[in-house]
């Protein structure tokens, strides 16, 4: 196979695979995010493609299949092979862990400037009240849903919470 052969099938390959992904992802979660990931990276191929250096890459990846053909693989190019197998999955895997929220991480520095032992659970809740959030009251059997989830009749615990305040005041 000539070496333009093998850029224009690395090319076409590396582009297409990030489309597809993109499609897959818009398919799935309907995310604009993950389509423009997808197409920002199909341009970077066609873009050294239109400057000439895909054919760089295309031979490195002859000589990379060359090496692979004459290497004899020992024990510690095993290992090596392992290791990076491992970094990859791990790297993969730590995509699917739900990122810290800005308040997680907030109560984590103040946990942690205040030498407090980090809980077991790791608690998704801050234990001390911020500015942010107020005392809540005993919740009733209306309140009992999470905030901002409606309840039957459309109406969240803030919207309840309105409705009184402004009853109190006589404003109906």
């Amino acid at each position: 196979m000539s070496e333009a052969t093998i850029t224009v099938i690395v090319s076409v390959v590396l582009i297409v695979l990030p489309l597809a992904w993109a499609v897959l992802m818009w398919v799935r979660r309907h995310s604009v995010r993950s389509v423009l990931r997808g197409i920002g990276a199909a341009l970077v191929p066609a873009g050294l493609w239109v400057l000439g250096l895909m054919s760089l890459v295309a031979g490195w990846l002859r000589q990379s299949v060359d090496w692979v053909r004459s290497t004899h693989m020992d024990t510690t190019r095993w290992v090596g092979v392992g290791g990076a197998a491992l970094g990859i999955v791990i790297w993969l895997g730590a995509g699917y862990l739900e990122p810290v929220t800005r308040q997680q991480a907030k109560q984590r520095r103040i946990e942690n400037s205040a030498g407090q032992p980090k809980k077991a659970g790791g608690s998704t809740q801050p234990s001390i009240p911020t500015s942010r959030t107020t005392p809540t009251k005993p919740a009733d059997k209306k309140s009992r849903k999470g905030p901002g989830n409606p309840d039957k009749a459309g109406f969240t615990d803030e919207d309840r919470e309105l409705m009184n305040l402004l009853k109190d005041r006589g404003i109906d």
